[in-house]
C-alpha cells in the first residue's frame, strides 16, 4: 500500500503543472506536450498471457471508467481524434502487467498521453479567466449528426458558460482507485491543441475482433459508458447502473461467448429500453446457430400461448388457437421466463416477445409438446423443427397483428379503412378525397409506418387546430455521470391542412405500435382522437447506432439505444409502459380460429354507433 501511495505522490509532483486553466500558466511545459497523430514506428509484441485477479479486475473497471469520462467530457483535439475503443483495448493488457502498487502511476500516465491537463491530488485546475478563449463540449449525444449535436466549441469562457448547454463548473472531479482526479471541463484554447492522437496499437500486436478478451471488455465498457452519460431515462427506469459496468467487463472472461453477451444482454435489459439492439458477429451471437424454426407459430393471445399460423408441414398436427401447454415437458410458462433472460426485451414485453423469439430453434432435435384445444381437450405430439429455409413457403394463418397493403379502402356501410403505415406521400391528394365520401374512418397505426412524412401531413385532416406532440426532451450533458445536465424540452405541432374532415374516427394501436407509431399516437390522443386496440410498445425517441471496431461484419460491435427522451402527453412514463387504449380490444382466440381482424371489426361497430 505504501509502495503506491509514494508512487502516486511522485506522480503527482512531477505532474502538478498540467492542472492549470489559465490563459498562460504553465504555458512553458504545455508547449512542450506537442499534438501526435500516429504511434512510434516500432515493432509490435505478441500479447501476452494474462491472469485477470479480482484486483486487476477491480483496478481495470476504475481505470476504463475514467477513460470513458475524459473520451466524452475532456474538451480537446485529441480526445476527439482518438481510436478510444482501440486505446482502452491495449491499455488493458498493458495495466495487467504491471504490479498492483503500479498501476495507478501507470494509469494516470496513459490517460495523460491524451488528457495532458488531467490532475491527481487535492489541488484542482485554475479557473479560467472570463475573456480567456477556451474550448468545450457542445454535446445532448456521443455523436454528431442531422438530431444530436457533439461539437467541440470554442469561444470565451465567459460567452461559453452563459450558455446554459455548456458546462456551469471549469472541471469534474472524479476518482482513479478511490485516488481523486480531476478533469478540465473548459481548456484555454491553445491547451485543447495539447496531447497524443492514438490511433493504433503502439506496443503490442492485438486484433480489432471482439473475440479478444481485451477488445470485449473495451466493447462492453463502451455500450457500458454511452449508457451512463448519455441515455436519458435514468429519472423514470430504476435502475442502478453503475455497478453493471463490472459485471459486464467480467462477463467477457466468461469461456462461452454466448454465455458473455447473454450476461451483457441481461444488464441491458435493465434499462427497459425497446430500442435497445445489439449486433454481434454471427459465430459469437447467442443466435448464431439458428438455423430451425419450429412448424407452428405460438403468441400471447389472452394470457396464453395460442397458435396463430401454421406450416404446411405441421397441418396434421395442430390446429389454429390451439394452446401451447408443454415444451418437452417443461410447462410453456418456464420456457417463456427463461429465454426472457437472453433476449432483449422489457418486463412490459417481456413474455410478448420471449414466446415470439421460441419459433427459433438451434437444432433439428424431436420435440414433444402438449397442446390444449378450445374445449380443454389435451393432446401431445411428436414433431421435429424444419431448416430455416422453410420459412419461404406459405403459412396458414394470419399475422398475429394484422398487416394491410392497401392504404385506402372502403368497408360496411361506408366505413372507410385508412391504413396510415402504409401511406405515401403521393397519395395523399387521392387518399384525402376518396375520404369526403366517408360515413366514418378507421385509422390504423398497428405497424411502423412507412413514410413519416406522409402520416404526418395526414394527420392535420382530423383537427383544426394545432396539435402538439408528446414532450420530447433533449439532454444537454455538462459533466460525466450526467451531472448537472440541462434538460430542454423541444416542441412540435401538427398545422391544420385544408378543410376539417369532420367524421367519426377512430385509431387502432397495438403492442407492435412502437417509436414512432407512439409518436403519431400523442399527437391523435392530443387531437381528442379515441384508440382502440391495445398497449403499445413503450418507446420512443430517437435512437443512437454506434459501431466499436467497426461493427459485425468485421469482428466488432453495433449497438442501439434510445437518445431522446419522450413521455407520455400528460409528463408520465412512457417507457416500459406504452400508450393505453381509450377502448381496449385484444386480439381474441376466437379471432385466431376464425381467421378475422376482431380489432377493425370492433371499430367499424364503434363507428356505425356513433352516426
Amino acid at each position: 500500500m505504501w509502495k503506491r501511495i509514494l508512487s502516486y505522490l511522485v506522480t503527482v509532483y512531477l505532474l502538478s503543472a498540467c492542472g492549470s486553466g489559465s490563459e498562460t500558466a504553465g504555458l512553458q511545459e504545455r508547449s512542450e506536450v506537442p499534438i501526435t497523430t500516429s504511434p512510434p514506428v516500432v515493432e509490435l509484441q505478441s500479447k501476452p498471457e494474462i491472469t485477470y485477479s479480482s484486483s486487476l479486475q477491480d483496478d481495470i473497471v476504475s481505470f476504463v471508467e475514467v477513460a470513458q469520462q475524459i473520451r466524452f467530457f475532456y474538451p480537446s483535439d485529441s480526445v476527439a481524434n482518438t481510436h478510444w475503443d482501440v486505446f482502452i483495448a491495449e491499455a488493458i493488457v498493458k495495466l495487467s502487467q504491471m504490479g498492483e502498487q503500479a498501476r495507478l502511476a501507470e494509469s494516470f500516465q496513459i490517460l495523460q498521453s491524451i488528457a495532458p491537463h488531467i490532475s491527481l491530488g487535492v489541488a484542482i485546475p485554475n479557473e479560467p479567466s472570463q475573456e480567456s478563449r477556451v474550448s468545450s463540449w457542445l454535446a445532448n449525444s456521443s455523436s454528431d449528426d442531422s438530431v444530436f449535436t457533439r461539437k467541440l466549441i470554442r469561444g470565451t469562457y465567459k460567452s461559453l458558460q452563459g450558455d446554459i448547454r455548456h458546462a456551469q463548473e471549469w472541471f469534474f472531479t472524479t476518482h482513479l482507485y478511490n485516488e481523486p482526479l480531476h478533469i478540465p471541463l473548459y481548456l484555454n484554447e491553445h491547451e485543447s491543441s495539447h496531447g497524443h492522437i492514438y490511433n493504433g496499437y503502439d506496443t503490442y500486436d492485438m486484433s480489432h475482433s471482439i473475440d479478444e478478451t481485451e477488445l470485449c471488455m473495451s466493447a462492453a465498457s463502451h455500450i457500458w459508458a454511452e449508457i451512463q452519460h448519455f441515455w436519458p431515462y435514468f429519472s423514470e427506469v430504476d435502475v442502478n447502473w453503475k455497478p453493471e459496468h463490472k459485471e459486464m467487463l467480467s462477463a467477457c472472461l466468461l469461456e462461452d461467448p454466448q454465455d458473455t453477451w447473454q450476461t451483457i444482454f441481461a444488464s441491458m435489459n435493465l434499462l427497459q429500453d425497446q430500442h435497445i439492439s445489439i449486433h454481434l458477429p454471427r459465430h459469437i451471437s447467442p443466435s448464431r446457430s439458428f438455423e430451425w424454426i419450429l412448424p407452428f407459430r405460438p403468441y400471447i393471445v389472452e394470457g396464453k400461448a395460442i397458435i396463430t399460423r401454421i406450416h404446411p408441414d405441421a397441418f396434421n398436427l395442430v390446429e389454429l388457437g390451439d394452446e401451447l401447454v408443454t415444451i418437452d415437458n417443461e410447462p410453456i410458462e418456464q420456457v417463456i421466463e427463461r429465454n426472457a433472460q437472453v433476449i432483449l426485451t422489457s418486463e412490459h414485453n417481456a413474455k410478448y416477445r420471449s414466446l415470439k423469439s421460441l419459433f427459433l430453434r438451434r437444432d433439428d432435435t424431436q420435440i414433444e409438446a402438449t397442446l390444449k384445444k378450445v374445449d380443454g381437450t389435451t393432446y401431445t405430439v411428436l414433431f421435429e423443427p424444419l431448416p430455416i429455409s422453410a420459412m419461404a413457403q406459405r403459412y396458414t394463418g394470419n399475422r398475429l397483428v394484422y398487416r394491410y397493403d392497401y392504404m385506402h379502402k372502403v368497408l360496411d356501410e361506408g366505413v372507410h379503412h385508412l391504413v396510415l403505415y402504409k401511406l405515401s406521400q403521393s397519395a395523399l391528394s387521392q387518399v384525402r378525397e376518396q375520404l369526403s365520401s366517408a360515413k366514418g374512418i378507421v385509422i390504423d397505426l398497428r405497424h411502423y409506418p412507412e413514410d413519416f412524412f406522409a402520416w404526418l401531413h395526414a394527420l392535420g385532416w382530423f383537427s383544426s387546430q394545432e396539435i402538439s406532440s408528446a414532450p420530447i426532451y433533449e439532454h444537454w450533458q455538462r459533466a460525466p455521470n450526467q451531472f448537472s445536465s440541462n434538460v430542454q424540452r423541444v416542441f412540435q405541432f401538427i398545422q391544420p391542412k385544408g378543410e376539417l374532415i369532420d367524421k367519426p374516427i377512430v385509431v387502432l394501436a397495438s403492442r407492435d405500435s412502437i417509436s414512432q407509431n407512439e409518436h403519431a399516437l400523442a399527437y391523435i390522443q392530443n387531437a381528442g382522437l379515441p384508440i382502440m386496440g391495445e398497449a403499445t410498445a413503450g418507446i420512443n425517441g430517437n435512437i443512437q447506432e454506434q459501431s466499436v471496431f467497426s461493427g459485425p461484419d468485421n469482428g466488432g460491435v453495433t449497438f442501439i439505444y434510445t437518445g431522446l427522451q419522450v413521455t407520455q402527453n400528460d409528463g408520465s412514463s412512457l417507457i416500459g409502459v406504452g400508450i393505453q387504449p381509450d377502448m381496449a380490444v385484444p386480439i381474441s382466440r376466437e379471432s385466431i380460429v376464425e381467421g378475422v381482424d376482431n380489432q377493425l371489426t370492433r371499430a367499424v361497430e364503434y363507428i356505425l354507433q356513433q352516426q
